[in-house]
C-alpha cells in the first residue's frame, strides 16, 4: 500500500490544510521525480500517475480548500 492508497482509504477530507497544501505543491510541481529503475521513461510516467492520483483526491475534498 503506497501513502496515496492510504490517503485514498481515508478521503480527501481527512487531510489537514497543511497537508492539503503539501500533496497540492506534490500535484503541481514540474520537476519530475527520478526513480531507480533501468527506464527514465518509466520514472517519467510514474511520477505522471503519482500527479494525477493527488490531483483527484484533492478535487475530492469537500470542506472548501
Amino acid at each position: 500500500m503506497s501513502c496515496l492508497d492510504a490517503l485514498e482509504t481515508l478521503g480527501p477530507d481527512a487531510l489537514t490544510p497543511e497537508e492539503a497544501d503539501r500533496l497540492e505543491t506534490l500535484a503541481e510541481r514540474d520537476r519530475r521525480v527520478r526513480l531507480p529503475g533501468p527506464s527514465p521513461r518509466l520514472s517519467v510516467r510514474s511520477d505522471q500517475r503519482i500527479r494525477l492520483r493527488a490531483r483527484a483526491l484533492l478535487a475530492g475534498r469537500t470542506d472548501g480548500t
